[in-house]
């Protein structure tokens, strides 16, 4: 590829363009000596402000390439994480068809071997599904992180270039323009120290007793001399840090070099960058090839955000298909259990069936004997009902009975008495006619008052004797009902069990047929169940 013939610069080349370069920032021009303080002042505001548009121009320019770059290129990551997506997709295809297979099974349950061998190729279906899902995400996992450590790598190169870049562009603020003003306070005490010899000669014509000592002068040049003394030591420390870091830097160059060529092979964008690096080998600035790496760098921490976030992306979904595809394999699973276990009681019904059908004669035996039993209960119901009628006829005969004496008594003691001692004297004739009575019969009946509350009694032992009855008559109606329920429940199951028994069996020879056909007969012939509710 020609990426790497075009971005190896040499090391000793490029350390000379950078040391020229430092060179030329730090030492002062011979005729760059400002004349006046404004113009110097300019010149340092000027400087600043034009490595802040610098600074601003490559910030603008990250965030540009952040915001507009994209996954080109036939073999790209982002194409290849769309196949990935493709693949899903028809797994998840996949899974339905099976999914729908599996319902169509559920319907199905008429043949038992059948249905085993296709919940085994469901299955066998979805074990390969979760192999590929695995392998997929095995796949994409190890290509994040070999990303992942290209990036921290990438980063790393990346601020080392940008602070090393920053101090070369500063060396000209931090020490060249400290000169320049270190020397114009040099130049502004020689004139002032000038001036006083000056003014301290035409004073000593005047008059020679006044003195003035240039002590401000002296302190003014000795601490130029020390700060002069002190940049000159610092730029030297400074020029041999700065010749140590460029060669690192040119080492580091190189090996991000090698780590950019290895990630341009692995996302697939060979043919864009040997078309840019055919542009770019026709330039014979080394200071260009410096800045154009710095570049691809940028445009390669902007992608590598980009991925990242595509990664992010794609990894949920993985994780999502995984958990759909575990959780419908349980369900498969689930599935397979149920209609197992359901298979298992079809077969256990089909033989208690088998059962039944050969013991039809003793259910139907015990179905008559039932009858009877519930024919004796309603027998007996009625009984006590036609018991209860007469009690209530002997009832109402007595209550009659007791009215008519009262009515007669009243009507044989009203004659002749007085308003206020009615009631009394009658009274008194009724017991005295009842006692009367009492001692003449041969039964011994007592007075009126108590052949009264006798029957009273009588009529509230009735009472209690009809409310008895009548909750055993209700216990006895339920009682009936339930069994009747119970029976009718039990015959609809046993002629819905032989209909299913006689659909299935099938009937190889006329004498089957036959004794079926005699026995259908037969039970046709029965007489059916009477309940009386």
């Amino acid at each position: 590829m020609s990426i790497p013939d075009e971005e190896s610069t040499k090391p000793e080349e490029a350390a000379k363009v950078v040391e020229v370069v430092s060179v030329d920032e730090a030492d002062p021009p011979s005729n760059s000596t400002p004349s006046s303080a404004e113009t110097q002042d300019g010149a340092v505001v000027n400087k600043r402000e034009r490595i802040r548009a610098r600074l601003r121009q490559s910030e603008m320019r990250l965030t540009s390439l952040v915001r507009t770059t994209s996954g080109d290129g036939e073999n790209s990551f982002i194409n290849q994480m769309r196949s990935v997506q493709q693949k899903m997709q028809e797994v998840e295809k996949e899974k339905s068809a099976l999914e729908n297979e599996l319902t169509r099974l559920q319907n199905a349950t008429d043949g038992d071997e059948f249905l085993k061998e296709k919940m085994e190729s469901i299955q066998e279906g979805f074990m390969k599904q979760v192999k590929l899902i695995q392998k997929l995400e095995d796949e994409v996992l190890a290509k994040n992180n070999e990303i992942d450590h290209l990036r921290h790598e990438l980063v790393d190169k990346l601020r080392r270039i940008v602070e090393l870049e920053f101090d070369l562009e500063t060396h000209s603020v931090h020490y060249t323009e400290y000169a320049l003003e270190q020397f114009k306070l040099g130049e502004d005490a020689l004139k002032e120290i000038q001036a006083m010899q000056k003014e301290g000669i035409g004073d000593g014509e005047t008059g020679p007793d006044k003195k003035l000592p240039p002590r401000r002068a002296q302190k003014l040049i000795s601490k130029l001399l020390a700060d002069l003394d002190d940049l000159e030591s610092r730029y030297k420390e400074e020029k041999l840090e700065n010749a140590a870091t460029i060669g690192k830097m040119e080492l580091e160059a190189e090996e991000l070099k090698t780590r950019v060529h290895i990630l341009e092979s692995r996302l697939g964008e060979a043919d864009r960058f040997a078309d840019d690096a055919s542009e770019r080998s026709t330039s014979s600035n080394d200071k260009s090839d410096v800045t154009y790496l710095r570049k691809r760098v940028e445009t390669l921490e902007a992608k590598r955000a980009l991925f990242r976030g595509e990664l992010r992306k794609l990894h949920g979904e993985v994780a999502d298909t995984k958990k759909q595809s575990k959780e419908a394999v349980k369900k498969a699973e689930s599935e397979v259990d149920r209609l197992f276990l359901e298979n298992e009681a079809m077969k256990s019904r089909i033989k208690a069936l088998e059962t039944d059908i050969m013991e039809g004669d003793q259910s139907s035996a015990q179905y008559a004997e039932i009858e009877q039993k519930i024919e004796e209960k309603f027998r007996t119901i009625k009984q006590l009902e036609a018991e209860l009628e007469i009690r209530d006829r002997q009832i109402e005969a007595l209550k009659k009975d007791a009215t008519n004496r009262r009515i007669e008594a009243i009507a044989s003691s009203s004659d002749g008495a007085k308003e206020d001692s009615k009631f009394s004297k009658l009274d008194a004739d009724l017991l005295k006619g009842d006692l009367a009575e009492q001692q003449a019969s041969s039964m011994g009946a007592g007075t009126n008052a108590a052949y009264v509350q006798e029957l009273q009694r009588q009529l509230q032992s009735a009472q209690q004797q009809l409310v008895k009855k009548d909750q055993e008559l209700v216990i006895e109606r339920a009682k009936a009902a339930s069994t009747a329920a119970g029976l009718l429940a039990r015959i609809t199951e046993l002629t819905a069990r032989k209909q299913s028994s006689s659909a299935t069996e099938s009937s190889p020879n006329e004498k089957a047929s036959t004794k079926d056909a005699k026995k259908d007969s037969g039970k046709k012939k029965r007489t059916p169940l009477r309940f009386y509710l």
